[in-house]
C-alpha cells in the first residue's frame, strides 16, 4: 500500500505499508516523475517516524527515485523536500 500527497508547497509526503502476512519484506519505490519533479532534481528525504534525515537524493549517477524496504505490518512515512 502506497499513499502519496502534498505536504506543503515544497514538500511531498509518502506513506508505505505492508499487510500481507508471511511474505518477505517488499521494496516500495517512487520516481521523481511520480512526484512531479524533474529527474535531475535534488531532494532531501526525511523519515518522519524515526525523526531522521536520510540524505539528499538521487545519489550521483542514479536516476531520480527513492526506495524503501517495508516488512509485514510495518508502515513508514517520508517527506521529500526539493532543494
Amino acid at each position: 500500500m502506497v499513499h502519496l500527497g502534498p505536504s506543503t508547497t515544497s514538500q511531498t509526503c509518502l506513506a508505505v505499508g505492508a499487510k500481507s502476512a508471511g511474505h518477505p519484506p517488499r521494496t516500495s519505490s517512487v520516481s521523481w516523475a511520480e512526484l512531479g519533479y524533474p529527474a535531475d532534481r535534488k531532494v532531501r528525504v526525511r523519515d518522519l517516524w524515526l525523526k531522521k534525515d536520510l540524505g539528499i537524493f538521487p545519489p550521483l549517477g542514479k536516476p531520480g527515485q527513492f526506495s524503501s524496504s517495508v516488512a509485514y505490518h510495518e508502515a513508514q512515512i517520508f517527506t521529500f523536500t526539493t532543494l
